[in-house]
Parts: structure tokens; C-alpha cells; sequence
């Protein structure tokens, strides 16, 4: 059973988090370990239904959009399945940037991406707690990602990504690890 969630704001955040480590984040992982660990990342977000569960709300960003494409972040995009499949199912509604710390896992995502030759999607190197972040975004997800943070810096990338958005902030994160699942939905005007 999930643990009580309490509502601040436009944030529904649950009260108990697990900090865990997992394959991918090991120091000295060699690349094809880190590539299955990738791979099996694509197939948690499959199965949870990620793309599904963002769609609507980037839809109706993407209807009130008046000049070109919605301009999505991927924050923490690991082997870039999602931003992928978002822009694969978006087509020309939508430009995608996926952005991970990892070049293991950003060199994974172009692959993937030229695989499937999904053209309205780019994948760049960031650190979601240290970089500088861009600005200039529609809609800001992430996914599978709160259980490498501490609560402060939970906080701290939940501010960042509202940050990100433009004139509508939409920032969408669903993030589920074991039986405890956070999740945050953000639409400022």
C-alpha cells in the first residue's frame, strides 16, 4: 500500500521516498552493461505506460501552441525511449529535446533514435542538479528518476523544470520505484 501524499501547491509528492542506486548509476560499468541497464530502463517506462500517461497533457499544449511545434524537455532521459516515442507519436506538433548526464546513455539515444528514424527528436548532456538549463520549453517531463535524489534535491529539480517551461509551464514528472510512485503536474499561465 502507498504511503499518504500531501498536496502543496501544484505538487502532489509522497511521504515517503526510497534513495536507491541502481546498475546504471555504478562507477566503472562498462557499456554493455550500461546498455542493458538502458534498455531495461525503455521497458520499465513501456510498462508503466509513460508516453501514455504524458500525452494528453502535451496534446493540449501542443493545440494552444500558436507558432510552431510544442517544445518538449526530457529531463534525466536515460536511453531516450520516451522522448523518442513522444516525438515518434507528436510527428511535426512537436520538437523534443532529451537531456541526460550521461554520454553513455546520450550516444545509447541517437543510436536509437536514428534506428527508428524519429528526426524531430535531439538528445544533449546535462546535469539536472549542476548545469545552467535552458529556458525556451512548452511542456517539461521526467521519468524513473526521483529515486536517485534526496528530497532536496527532488525539490530542487522540480523547481528547475518549472523553470524551463515558457509562457504555459507545463511540467509533468512520473516517477514510480517498487510500490511508492511521486508524481507532479505543474500548468502555470
Amino acid at each position: 500500500m502507498p504511503p499518504p501524499a500531501s498536496v502543496t501547491g501544484h505538487m502532489l509528492v509522497s511521504q515517503r521516498r526510497i534513495l536507491e542506486p541502481e546498475l546504471m548509476d555504478q562507477p566503472g560499468l562498462g557499456i554493455g552493461e550500461h546498455h542493458h541497464a538502458l534498455t531495461s530502463l525503455g521497458r520499465a517506462n513501456a510498462v508503466s505506460r509513460t508516453t501514455a500517461t504524458l500525452l494528453p497533457a502535451i496534446r493540449a499544449a501542443a493545440s494552444a501552441r500558436r507558432n510552431g511545434p510544442v517544445r518538449i524537455l526530457d529531463v534525466a532521459c536515460g536511453g531516450g525511449q520516451v522522448a523518442i516515442e513522444l516525438a515518434e507519436r507528436l510527428g511535426n506538433s512537436a520538437q523534443v529535446t532529451g537531456c541526460d548526464m550521461s554520454h553513455v546513455a546520450l550516444d545509447y539515444a541517437r543510436a536509437l533514435a536514428d534506428r527508428r528514424r524519429a528526426r524531430n527528436v535531439e538528445f544533449t548532456p546535462l546535469n539536472v542538479l549542476s548545469d545552467a538549463w535552458p529556458t525556451d520549453f512548452d511542456v517539461v517531463t521526467c521519468s524513473l528518476f526521483l529515486h536517485h535524489l534526496t528530497d532536496e534535491d527532488a525539490e530542487q529539480l522540480m523547481r528547475r523544470m518549472m523553470a524551463a517551461a515558457t509562457d504555459r509551464k507545463s511540467t509533468r514528472l512520473n516517477s514510480s520505484h517498487g510500490y511508492i510512485s511521486y508524481a507532479v503536474f505543474c500548468l502555470k499561465k
